[in-house]
């Protein structure tokens, strides 16, 4: 009977030991679930978080800043392309001084070379006769543009002599050494067209004399009782700068220049044309050493 209940009370209480160990292990498993999960969430809502929006924000700047870069860069480079690829009317030189004509090619990217020099005397010293190419042309930037100036200084040369010579072989010959036949005097003689005289400003000059280039000599020359006529040339379209050495060539005299109201200045006349001439041309012959006048107009550069 003894054995009998003492069996009894050690099943219960083994029982008993087992169901609070049972309960005790449980609960400590929960335990360390919950401490374990609510460390995540710390960690998730401290430095987790903050780690996660760090990065993306990091990843958002550099990625904005590098395409705002980028387009800059690109628009810098298009602009750049467009403006170097494109052309422009190019500006006209003529007529300003090398320090103006600087300015106005500083200010339009391009080069400018000066070529070559001249010595006009009716033109103000160091101003731009020539350019190469034409004002109005089509360039790009950076272009070099070549310029012929009037000398700031006359070169001087000798004069040659030209008495004992025909006309055209004496005419040649001042523009060899860069001068220019001024007026024809025709006076009596056994020979028409031969050059009798050499004048400078009214006075003989003799050869071997010194004078400013593009400078006028005038010229005494006989004419016969026979061979002592020539032909009126049509001269209708040409430019004032030819004009003298067409009627030189045809033994006549440049009488007036009449210039329209668009011609200003020596610089337009260069530029200039003949619409009218009196006396008209011809076929009727005139005396050697008939004067000429000649009516101009201005045109429009291509």
């Amino acid at each position: 009977m003894g054995s009998s209940s003492d069996m009894s009370r050690n099943s219960s209480g083994r029982s008993g030991r087992e169901k609070s160990s049972g309960k005790s292990t449980s609960s400590g498993r929960s335990g360390s679930r919950s401490r374990l999960a609510a460390g995540v969430a710390k960690w998730l809502t401290t430095s987790g978080r903050k780690w996660y929006q760090n990065w993306i924000l990091k990843n958002i700047v550099v990625a904005g800043g590098s395409m705002v870069l980028l387009c800059v860069v690109l628009v810098w480079l298009s602009g750049l392309w467009t403006r170097h690829g494109s052309e422009f009317a190019l500006p006209d030189f003529c007529g300003s001084t090398i320090s103006e004509a600087q300015e106005l090619a500083q200010a339009n990217e391009l080069k400018l070379d000066v070529t070559d020099s001249v010595y006009l005397p009716h033109i103000k010293a160091g101003l731009v006769l020539k350019q190469n190419p034409d004002a109005g042309s089509n360039v790009k930037r950076g272009r070099r543009i070549l310029l012929s100036i009037n000398s700031l200084k006359p070169k001087m040369v000798e004069m040659p002599l030209v008495t004992g010579y025909f006309l055209r072989e004496a005419s040649f010959a001042l523009e060899r050494n860069s001068l220019r036949v001024g007026k024809l005097i025709y006076v009596e003689d056994i020979a028409s067209n031969n050059v009798l005289r050499q004048l400078y400003k009214g006075r003989e000059i003799k050869a071997g004399t010194k004078i400013a280039s593009q400078s006028e000599i005038d010229l005494e020359v006989g004419i016969a009782t026979t061979d002592n006529t020539t032909f009126i040339p049509n001269l209708e379209g040409m430019p004032y700068s030819i004009v003298k050495e067409i009627l030189t060539d045809n033994s006549l005299n440049l009488g007036k220049a009449i210039f329209n109201k668009g011609i200003k200045n020596y610089m337009d006349s260069l530029n200039a044309v003949v619409y009218k001439q009196i006396p008209q041309p011809v076929d009727t012959p005139v005396i050697l050493g008939t004067s000429v006048t000649l009516y101009f107009k201005s045109v429009d550069k291509k």
